[in-house]
């Protein structure tokens, strides 16, 4: 345990997180539990910034999160699509029903999340869905996100 907490540490200094970290409102245990759920949403590193936005606004917005992989973190088994049911769970991890954070990190972020968690990039993003070629679109308005999802360009990542 000494040993992961030390490459933990070395790892966050070499990137200058402790500096970073002074100068956000959220504390270390929060940017892991943001950084978790970036790690697992996104399709790559070059998109961590751009959902981390998303979820900065939303919480700064009092929006639920709405993330389905807190969902899938409770389930048993993953599943490709999140049922009614499953949106439903009464679980502090469901982030449909529960504003602000899960109680937890869903993953182990790695070090692009977590420099993502603390610098997201600055949009008016509110939404984002998976392309059917790999990457996320991301939305400023629920009409256009739903536009999207209702398309066939959207594909649901079973992550």
């Amino acid at each position: 345990m000494d040993k992961l907490l030390s490459n933990f540490k070395t790892k966050m200094q070499a990137n200058g997180v402790d500096t970073l970290l002074e100068s956000s409102s959220y504390s270390l245990d929060e940017i892991i539990i943001i950084a978790s759920m970036i790690q697992m949403e996104a399709a790559g590193d070059s998109e961590m910034p751009a959902i981390s936005s998303v979820i900065h606004n939303r919480l700064n917005a009092g929006m639920p999160l709405e993330i389905d992989a807190t969902i899938q973190y409770v389930l048993e088994e993953r599943v490709e699509n999140l049922s009614d049911e499953q949106l439903n769970i009464d679980s502090p991890y469901n982030t449909y029903l529960n504003t602000g954070l899960p109680p937890a990190p869903i993953t182990n972020p790695g070090i692009a999340a977590i420099l993502a968690a603390l610098q997201p990039e600055e949009t008016g993003y509110y939404y984002y869905a998976l392309h059917v070629e790999g990457y996320h679109k991301f939305f400023a308005d629920s009409a256009s996100h739903k536009e999207f999802v209702n398309s066939d360009q959207f594909a649901y990542y079973e992550g």
